[in-house]
């Protein structure tokens, strides 16, 4: 599973109880320290001809009903809005959706892949299909949000919140393009559930906390606060809280794979994304069929950071 940080042990151990409900409920497939195999990423294996590399660069969405057409709606009028293949520059529809996880590296991922002249990421968390109050909004408040893009360019956007909420699924089956890809990056429950905390705690405070600072009454209150969110009154852990829901991937992939063929999921973990960046950005490359581009020289690393640092130069 890797090794536990630091903050893990000062929090105390009682967060430990965490990776063992998370596991449990992942099944046979827990996030490991390599690429996710055969059979969770098949579509990428050369050959295997489970991959189309034809893009649906969004739905072609009429704003009225002007000519006797019906105008549609992000609720969906029970017909299939006609594939906009203009080659025109112009926002349009996702046809790749980075759907999680929270805290498990989802920006630094769209991040990389942005380096790519051929994909456009939004430039922030859109929250359309799990907010209703922008879902409201229709498809085509949604497209305004892209990037210009022309017809064969990855479009694309992250919103970590989609990978939990229950709507989410049916609303991009029925509103997008049948062939839409996803993204997920699953990380280890305990360094997820921990990351997920402390941030709450620099948004409470207004700054950054920097656990080895604080004194021993601030880690014991600390240490409760988080006590409190993720265990029941008899010291079980809850698996309500959200803190811990969040982590029983198995249960939230479940309802994804009703609604999508597992080709059109690309999963790897966090562990993965820090240790091999390069090699995990070509895998999703291949994924989304993007064309060549040299990876290595733009997403390196520099002595003495456990991250990898990007080179946006296109030279």
């Amino acid at each position: 599973m890797g090794k536990i940080p630091l903050s893990v042990w000062i929090l105390g151990s009682v967060v430990i109880v965490c990776i063992v409900l998370g596991l449990r409920y992942l099944g046979n497939e827990p996030v490991r320290r390599r690429v996710i195999p055969s059979p969770w990423n098949a579509a990428l294996s050369p050959g295997s001809g489970l991959m189309s590399c034809v893009h649906t660069s969004g739905r072609s969405i009429p704003e009225t009903g002007a000519g006797g057409g019906e105008a549609v709606s992000a609720h969906g009028t029970g017909r299939m809005p006609a594939h906009d293949s203009s080659n025109e520059l112009k926002q349009r529809l996702p046809n790749t959706i980075l759907i999680g996880v929270k805290k498990g590296g989802t920006r630094a991922l769209i991040e990389m892949l942005s380096l790519h002249p051929c994909v456009k990421a939004a430039a922030e968390e859109v929250h359309f299909f799990d907010r209703s109050y922008n879902y409201m909004n229709g498809l085509s408040w949604y497209r305004k949000q892209m990037k210009v893009a022309g017809p064969n360019d990855i479009v694309i956007e992250k919103s970590p919140a989609y990978f939990v909420t229950k709507d989410v699924p049916v609303r991009i089956k029925e509103d997008l393009s049948p062939d839409v890809k996803l993204l997920l990056v699953l990380r280890n429950p305990v360094d997820r559930v921990v990351s997920d905390f402390m941030q709450g705690q620099h948004r409470r405070r207004g700054e950054m906390v920097h656990v080895a600072k604080l004194s021993p009454q601030e880690l014991e209150e600390m240490q409760a606060t988080l006590t409190g969110k993720i265990l029941s009154p008899n010291g079980d852990v809850n698996p309500k809280s959200n803190f811990i829901s969040v982590g029983l991937y198995w249960n939230h992939l479940q309802r994804w794979l009703k609604h999508f063929d597992r080709r059109q999921i690309y999963i790897t973990s966090t562990d993965d994304l820090v240790a091999r960046p390069v090699e995990v950005v070509e895998e999703i490359s291949r994924f989304l069929c993007l064309p060549s581009f040299p990876w290595g020289k733009h997403i390196v690393r520099v002595a003495g950071s456990k991250f990898a640092c990007l080179n946006r130069s296109r030279a």
